[in-house]
């Protein structure tokens, strides 16, 4: 019995370390695409502005304002992408919530650890 006992508490430990890796790993993995995709829409951006300034030298006034829409919409991707980020505190609250739901025994806590999981999502 007690050997049963070390077994699954060994086991649970190895899924709880497993759980933390993928955790960990998935979250510089976002983050390192997140900031891949702020660093692209402030490459076009800049590109685009050297192409509106030499448009603007040139007399191409119709065709700088389009341009200066299209600055402004990869502005606002940016800033979207910015926002996707997600806080220390939402990113805590998720793995606390996982690691209650799967580790804590009985249906209580399960359900408590459900509703800390998914309470960064309602805010």
């Amino acid at each position: 019995m007690e050997e049963q006992l070390e077994v699954q508490e060994k086991l649970r430990a190895d899924h709880q370390r497993t759980y933390e890796e993928n955790v960990n790993q998935l979250m510089e993995r976002m983050k390192r695409d997140s900031r891949n995709a702020i660093a692209e829409h402030d490459r076009v951006l800049q590109a685009r502005l050297r192409e509106q300034n030499d448009l603007l030298q040139q007399g191409f006034d119709d065709r700088a304002h389009q341009m200066q829409r299209e600055i402004d919409a990869l502005k606002g991707a940016k800033a979207e992408e910015e926002q996707k980020t997600p806080s220390f505190m939402s990113t805590a609250l998720d793995t606390v919530g996982t690691a209650a739901t799967l580790f804590l025994p009985g249906i209580i806590p399960k359900v408590g650890g459900m509703a800390v999981k998914w309470l960064p999502k309602w805010f």
